[in-house]
């Protein structure tokens, strides 16, 4: 019994520092997964501020980068359905798409997404279309038919959609359900006059001038992640982004 409890003594919990050191080295006791960038620059920044942590602290933590997408999975579709419409009558992504707009993102979780005013950009094609339409006659009239006919050539791409639309006031928002969901809860909330509706506070602050059920809104998903914390930064960017450009309403 004796020799037993002096077993215990001696044989208790060693010292967790002296377990991290291994001939003379810190030993890694963790693992730092992020983002890749362009000659490693974000990894290279973060191994020179943890070279000052393994001194002070005596933590040692590797950096490594996430892998980019494979050629495999850029082309190969396991999913040759996945563009198509939902064919839902009141899906408010589907129903916004336009020429070769990616359709059927409605199903996707976790997503950024934004809302944008059709009603706005009516009066934007109509004030353009007045613009061309003055700047074709100027053209006739001093015989630049080549530029002329280039100009038309690209406002019916546009029209066609084989140019992705930018639109001039949107509103960016993250959602952990699928984008058909938010989107519903959006217009509900519009129609039925939330308080905390962004779509009201456009209309009454833009179009005080036309009925309400003449509105029209659209609404498109930006990105798709599989972590709520990436979601979320991503939206904090796209939102930073939009604002630098003037385009959040």
């Amino acid at each position: 019994m004796s020799n037993w409890r002096k077993k215990g003594k001696t044989g208790g919990r060693k010292n967790t520092s002296k377990m991290m050191e291994v001939e003379g080295k810190w030993k890694i006791i963790g693992v730092l997964f992020i983002q890749h960038t362009q000659n490693s620059e974000l990894a290279k920044r973060l191994r020179g501020k943890l070279e000052i942590l393994e001194k002070v602290g005596n933590i040692k933590l590797k950096i490594v980068e996430r892998t980019g997408e494979k050629i495999v999975d850029l082309v190969h579709r396991s999913n040759a359905w996945s563009n198509l419409d939902c064919q839902r009558k009141d899906c408010l992504i589907c129903e916004s798409c336009v020429g070769e707009e990616m359709r059927g993102m409605c199903y996707k979780r976790n997503v950024i997404y934004e809302t944008f005013c059709l009603t706005c950009e009516d009066k934007v094609e109509e004030r353009n279309g007045v613009d061309i339409v003055n700047e074709e006659n100027e053209e006739v009239e001093s015989g630049g038919k080549r530029k002329r006919l280039e100009v038309t050539k690209e406002i019916g791409d546009r029209k066609e959609g084989n140019v992705k639309r930018d639109f001039k006031v949107k509103y960016v928002g993250e959602s952990g359900r699928s984008g058909y969901e938010r989107g519903n809860e959006h217009r509900n909330m519009f129609k039925r006059l939330d308080e905390g509706s962004h779509l009201l506070k456009h209309y009454l602050i833009y179009h005080q001038d036309i009925p309400k059920e003449e509105m029209r809104f659209g609404m498109r998903v930006r990105n798709v992640f599989k972590t709520s914390l990436e979601r979320q930064v991503g939206e904090a960017v796209a939102i930073d982004y939009e604002m630098r450009l003037g385009k959040l309403s």
